[in-house]
């Protein structure tokens, strides 16, 4: 596979050369210009994040030093070098910043970039505590609102962001982002109606909002409402998020009834493993309406598609990795219930997707050896998603939040591929890790088979057990995704699966107390 910066390299590689060169010259302000063309056109070229983080910190400008090295992470992923990189400029800005103001209390400028060395540190309280300072001394600043909110969001602490929203409508009345970011707390709230309200006042302000018109029809998707949901979900690829990033806009979106529908459609796999795993039912469907379905899926999807395929219908092609097509038209697999017209979750019968024998048969051998917890059930267990940009502070659950399910009598095995940075299963001493063993999905989905529950949150291993119709357990936030929907306890996605939910945001303990009851 080739790097995306493969073509242009030497361009590349010249240019933080001339950085480089501009600052060794005392021109940095030239040689920041140089860098953040370089990564405006190549955000993936890691080595120029330390370049910007160190010439930042040179020019006294702090908390952009601290923000580029959260984009370094959410780039790079969130690797102990990272971390540890972070961590070292926050403590240098904090100690530059800190003597500042131990000159100057009331430095607005130093306190304000303080809190947001803080609020990149992941120091949350420390950051609200710089942010309240600076409306006590300036209660009219318009700004302090919407960060105060943004920290109170992070300590999961929604009620409280979305008074500090109503302070900056308070500020702006007629402002579309202000009733946006209202609206995101109602909705994560499950407040939906006010939530709903919100998004429409903010598109009375701005008529075009792509981001408030997706998040309509996430707030449908979540009562039920799957008609005007999926037909408001397209919004999502007028959304800056997405937009830039789709890999077809040649081709036309397929539509059955469409006269241009053509004999051939490209069906792809967008956002996260999760999502493809649920939407790749919809796929066989496709197939009684043209002659030829190509699917483009992650390689780790690709292998567990193996056992399915000789069960779809023979117009559906898998293809390789970086394989083209000579479609007539496109659509993203989480487009499908849009375009098929399908107005409810169908109804699941049995499984859609089956493991490999061979691969089920190595899982059961190993899992039959003896050991002191033989014949006890054995239990799967997932916490968290993957960490690239680390840390879900909504879907993830701390290890430790786990530690009173590790006391019932069971066999546990965590299937968790990427440990949270600061996990370690070392004082659990019950619970075999099996991500060594876990190269792909398929993996994953025959140690699954040898199990007699999974208990995870919201991520892939949720999905690949509702799809295999193995027993899940699913953990959810207080503000759980659409798919979800809100108040049930059962999933019209997934028959295996049981919702237990938090009963307020971020209370894991009643979460797992009622997980205990169940088993």
């Amino acid at each position: 596979m080739s790097s995306p910066l493969a073509p242009g390299l030497e361009s590349v590689l010249q240019r933080l050369l001339l950085a480089v060169e501009r600052r060794q010259q005392g021109r940095g302000d030239e040689a920041l210009a140089v860098l953040d063309e370089l990564l405006a056109q190549y955000p993936q070229f890691l080595p120029a994040y330390p370049q910007r983080i160190s010439l930042l910190l040179e020019l006294a400008r702090y908390a952009e030093s601290a923000a580029t090295c959260q984009t370094l992470i959410e780039q790079g992923g969130r690797t102990p070098e990272h971390e540890q990189l972070r961590d070292d400029v926050c403590a240098l800005a904090r100690a530059q910043l800190d003597a500042q103001l131990h000159d100057n209390p009331t430095d607005g400028s130093a306190r304000w970039a303080l809190a947001e060395v803080e609020l990149h540190a992941g120091r949350y309280p420390q950051a609200l505590a710089h942010y309240q300072q600076l409306a006590s001394q300036d209660p009219t600043h318009p700004g302090v609102p919407e960060q105060l909110a943004l920290v109170w969001l992070k300590l999961n602490e929604p009620e409280r962001a979305l008074a500090c929203y109503q302070q900056c409508l308070g500020f702006a009345p007629e402002s579309a982002v202000a009733w946006f970011n209202l609206g995101t707390v109602h909705k994560q709230l499950n407040q939906f109606p006010a939530a709903e309200h919100a998004f429409q006042q903010a598109l009375r302000y701005q008529a075009e909002f792509p981001e408030a018109e997706l998040e309509l029809g996430l707030c449908r998707l979540s009562v039920g409402d799957f008609q005007e949901g999926w037909r408001r979900y397209e919004w999502r690829w007028r959304c800056a998020q997405l937009a830039p990033h789709h890999p077809y806009p040649e081709l036309p979106l397929w539509r059955p009834t469409d006269a241009q529908a053509g004999t051939s459609v490209l069906l792809w796999a967008e956002q996260g493993l999760g999502d493809c795993i649920q939407f790749l039912r919809f796929v066989p469907l496709v197939a009684a309406h043209v002659e030829t379905v190509f699917l483009h899926v992650p390689e780790s999807v690709r292998s567990l598609l193996a056992p399915v395929l000789p069960h779809w219908p023979s117009a559906i092609r898998l293809l390789a990795p970086h394989e083209s097509a000579p479609a007539q038209a496109q659509c993203p697999l989480m487009s499908l219930p849009w375009a098929l017209a399908i107005t409810t979750p169908p109804p699941l019968t049995g499984p859609y997707l089956y493991p490999d024998a061979e691969r089920v048969a190595l899982w059961q051998e190993r899992m039959a050896r003896p050991s002191p917890e033989s014949g006890r059930p054995r239990i799967g267990v997932s916490w968290a998603g993957r960490q690239r940009a680390g840390i879900n502070w909504l879907r993830d659950m701390p290890l430790a939040a786990l530690a009173p399910l590790f006391d019932h009598p069971a066999q546990f095995f965590s299937l968790q591929k990427e440990l949270p940075y600061g996990d370690s299963l070392a004082a659990y001493a019950g619970v075999q890790d099996l991500a060594p063993d876990l190269d792909t999905l398929a993996d994953t989905a025959a140690a699954m088979m040898c199990l007699d529950a999974v208990v995870s949150v919201d991520t892939a291993v949720a999905h690949l057990c509702g799809a295999l119709g193995k027993t899940c357990y699913l953990l959810l936030p207080y503000g759980a995704e659409w798919r979800w929907q809100s108040q049930r306890h059962d999933s019209p996605w997934y028959p295996s699966l049981r919702l237990i939910r938090q009963t307020r945001p971020g209370d894991w303990h009643s979460v797992v107390a009622q997980l205990l009851q169940s088993l």
